[in-house]
């Protein structure tokens, strides 16, 4: 970092005049250099969360934005000065290094939009100064707020096509977004860009992912446009979250009027449109707007989520003219009409002997009343690893999650990944901060608090203990520690196809060795061919043989399948452990809690675990399934052709190892239990 002196008076690229100072004293002075690349400008905005500044790239020769992460309130910086420290708090400190990985991840996600002609082109992120910058496109034109200001300053209004026009644009650039998992949560008149030439883009992305502090965001919401599910921490916000501001945009852009705050619109009980709504029919202000245009809006704003437009692509349909919604109020009385033809047929069939509206788990009926709840599920990802990528990740829970949605489509569900390398780092600061998402997996070794963790119910209430493979063990282990496993793993060993045979007390006498040298260095040695045998886990048949990633350690050496052997660990005992733990977070709300162990029950019957344990499905999990119709037809018919038939054998006689540091902590526990007996 260095200033640039390449000018004597005025900047020909920002229009700075040496020595004036910065607007204010937190602000970077004109001509300070990022990146030995980057020359800093004149500041073009700033807000709650950041700094714009206008840029050159020395080595493109072309300018661009500077984007500073400067979230207000967390960090300081000197006057004059480049470096930026944290305020002295510890619950500061934690939330400005959470933002700022987040900064950068969003920026990371968001350069692959590069090209997309209606997004701004991400060119550069990094970290400097003490915190992070992205590097973007400068664009040359004005915002939407400015065109409609400039419109009406001369007595008239945006024309309506146009708007209508330019709100489908941005509908097809959010539908893109949306098919990622990412939400912009702050589409105003001020983030659509109208560029010289005609070309809309859509900018200032990422700042509201940022917004899960009652402090945070209340300095992102913008008054008229961010939907009641913005206004609180703990409701979920979804594409229908977008949808409402991409509304309320247009209502702003063609009416003249700002939308009402809808924190001042009629409070709602739940699922009920409140008849008092002060919010004004379009038509009703601007009478050159028509009714459908008018009902479109207002859908787009209805203040319950599940009565406005579900995804970006039915908003752009209505927009079209190819649907023809109703306004809010009509709509609901057509669904409560609805709810009562229905309601009298369930009461005719009940009359009639016959019981619905119940879900069905592995043959066994089960009656689940759920109230309306949001609740975030978080898994980790392996970004080095496709088959464990974020896309594919957070498809397949889709997937698993959409069974549960259309039962309970009133109870939202909102999927939140992290980097395995990082995942244990995101649950420590989820818990300092005091967010904890409700439903999570655990980390690999991260052994989590009993006591932060409520009570499963989901084994007692919903499953059948004939259903599953170790039940009794499942039982205790969620005793003991209020974890709900959904797989196990078995310690077995692996041979190379001539080596010798050996014996219980050989293979008893190798553990030792292998415990003395350390896991790592023996699955080295093995994989190399320093050693002819390894102890492990049933998961690192994978590892060997189809070059995937188990517990991260990069493998440089595939195996062939025909030179290894998979024995039993010991003839007569076996030892494992559960794995695939979910926690339900002891804080959440009762009602989140109880759709959580109704979730839980989902993940753990028959097309949940086919989908999470089979390789046909592109599996998400290196273990075995607990469920014995999905272990026998599916798990096991795999291993039965991989030669560990004895998967299934002496299975009363598996011993668990539940609570382990590390791996070669498990290893160790399994030496004691062998010498316990």
């Amino acid at each position: 970092m260095k200033e640039y002196e390449g000018f004597d008076e005025e900047c020909p690229y920002c229009g700075f005049i040496q020595g004036t100072p910065a607007i204010e004293g937190f602000h970077l002075n004109p001509g300070v250099e990022l990146k030995e690349r980057y020359i800093v400008g004149t500041v073009v905005s700033y807000g709650g969360f950041g700094v714009v500044y206008a840029g050159w790239d020395t080595m493109l020769k072309c300018k661009v934005a500077v984007k500073e992460y400067f979230p207000s309130g967390l960090i300081t910086r000197e006057p004059g000065k480049t470096q930026v420290y944290p305020v002295k708090n510890e619950r500061a400190e934690r939330e400005y290094e959470l933002g700022k990985k987040r900064f950068l991840r969003e920026a990371k996600i968001m350069s692959k939009y590069d090209g997309y002609e209606t997004i701004v082109s991400i060119m550069d992120y990094f970290e400097e100064n003490g915190t992070a910058y992205i590097i973007m496109e400068f664009l040359e034109g004005q915002t939407l707020k400015e065109y409609i200001k400039s419109t009406e300053e001369l007595g008239e209004r945006v024309d309506i096509q146009t708007a209508v026009d330019i709100t489908i644009q941005i509908c097809d650039v959010l539908a893109e977004l949306h098919k990622d998992n990412i939400l912009h949560r702050d589409i105003a008149p001020d983030n659509i860009y109208i560029c010289i030439g005609g070309k809309i883009k859509l900018i200032d992305f990422g700042a509201a992912r940022l917004a899960e502090k009652d402090k945070q965001l209340t300095k992102v919401l913008k008054m008229g446009f961010a939907p009641p599910e913005q206004y609180s921490t703990d409701k979920e916000q979804g594409t229908y979250t977008d949808v409402y501001a991409l509304g309320a945009t247009l209502y702003r852009t063609i009416t003249g009027q700002m939308p009402d705050e809808a924190s001042n619109r009629a409070s709602l009980k739940q699922g009920a449109i409140a008849k008092n709504d002060t919010l004004k029919a379009p038509k009703d202000i601007n009478p050159d707007i028509s009714e459908q245009l008018s009902n479109t809006i207002l859908r787009a704003m209805a203040i319950t989520p599940g009565m406005r437009f579900q995804t970006m692509q039915e908003f752009k349909e209505a927009l079209q003219g190819k649907t023809a919604p109703l306004d809010p109020k009509k709509e609901l009385l057509r669904r409560k009409q609805r709810r009562i033809i229905t309601g009298g047929l369930v009461c005719l069939l009940l009359a009639g002997g016959i019981f619905v509206g119940i879900r069905m788990f592995n043959n066994k009926k089960i009656a689940a009343e759920l109230p309306e709840a949001s609740i975030e599920v978080c898994v980790p990802v392996f970004e080095s690893n496709p088959l464990y990528s974020e896309e594919n990740t957070l498809s397949h829970m889709k997937n698993m999650v959409s069974e549960f949605k259309e039962n309970y489509p009133h109870v939202m569900v909102e999927i939140e990944t992290a980097s395995y390398e990082q995942y244990a780092e995101e649950i420590e600061n989820h818990i300092s901060l005091g967010d904890m998402p409700v439903l999570y997996l655990e980390h690999g070794w991260q052994q989590q608090d009993k006591n932060e963790l409520a009570v499963p119910t989901c084994f007692e209430k919903y499953l059948d203990n004939k259903d599953y493979y170790y039940w009794d063990q499942m039982h205790k282990m969620i005793q003991n520690f209020n974890k709900t496993p959904t797989g196990y793993i078995e310690i077995v060993l692996y041979e190379k196809k001539d080596a010798p045979q050996l014996s219980d007390e050989q293979k008893i006498q190798l553990l030792e060795t292998q415990c003395t040298k350390g896991f790592e260095v023996a699955l080295n040695e093995f994989q190399t061919g320093a050693s002819q045998y390894l102890i492990a886990g049933t998961d690192y048949y994978y590892q060997f043989f189809e070059n995937t990633n188990a517990d991260n350690i990069v493998i440089d050496h595939v195996i062939n399948a025909g030179n290894v052997k998979i024995e039993p660990f010991q003839s007569e005992k076996k030892f494992g452990c559960f794995s695939d733990y979910w926690c339900i977070n002891q804080k959440a709300k009762k009602e989140e809690q109880d759709c959580a162990n109704v979730l839980l029950a989902y993940f753990l019957e028959g097309n949940c675990q086919r989908s999470y344990f089979t390789v046909e499905a592109e599996r998400q999990s290196q273990s075995a399934p607990l469920l014995k119709e999905v272990f026998d037809e599916n798990y096991f018919q795999n291993m039965m052709v991989r030669k560990m038939p004895f998967l299934k054998e002496n299975m009363a006689k598996m011993i668990f190892i539940n609570q382990y540091t590390d791996i070669n902590d498990f290893y160790n526990q399994v030496l004691n239990k062998i010498k316990e007996n």
